[in-house]
């Protein structure tokens, strides 16, 4: 499925996300283990299951080392009362839109 087929309502930055890992990782989405994803963790967020060691290989082409915010893998400038509440938005966005991928066409 690519990103233009996605139905589930997803911030700009989730879908420049999934683009570039389309690109560099096909079948990322198959990869995620959903029950542990938390965009909150570094260790279990969607690069850090794909890639263990915290960062994409060099040989990977990154367009800004993929924690930024622009491609939802991250918020920037998170206030402490509502850290929790933001990481669990895009947790689920990024849940819900693998969900979505992951059925049969």
């Amino acid at each position: 499925m690519s990103v233009t087929e996605i139905k589930t309502n997803v911030r700009p930055e989730v879908r420049r996300g999934v683009e570039w890992l389309d690109e560099v990782r096909p079948g990322w989405d198959r990869e995620i283990d959903l029950t542990d994803l938390a965009l909150s963790s570094c260790a279990r967020c969607i690069v850090g299951q794909l890639w263990p060691e915290m960062e994409p290989p060099s040989s990977v082409p990154s367009p800004a080392r993929c924690y930024e915010e622009e491609y939802g893998f991250d918020i920037v400038g998170v206030q402490p009362t509502t850290y929790n509440e933001e990481y669990a938005k895009l947790t689920e966005e990024w849940r819900d839109l693998i969900a979505e991928r992951r059925m049969p066409t």
